[in-house]
């Protein structure tokens, strides 16, 4: 498995792998399986912006420096 990122709501998951630098975005609505990777889609733009200032948010407030980045 890769390390990776991910900030989830009801609806959907954003995870970032950071090692490959790749995004995965997940409506759990439409694909509870997620099955479909809808990142790259234009109408989620909106969403996945959303998504990563959440991201960004949680880990600064975890004080998440990529402290295990060589691992």
């Amino acid at each position: 498995m890769q390390p990776h990122y991910g900030v989830r709501t009801g609806r959907y998951k954003l995870i970032y792998f950071n090692k490959i630098n790749e995004w995965e975005l997940f409506d759990l609505q439409k694909d509870p399986r997620e099955v479909l990777n809808v990142y790259n889609e234009l109408a989620n733009v909106g969403i996945v912006r959303s998504l990563k200032i959440e991201m960004a948010r949680l880990r600064k407030e975890l004080d998440d420096r990529d402290q295990f980045a060589d691992l």
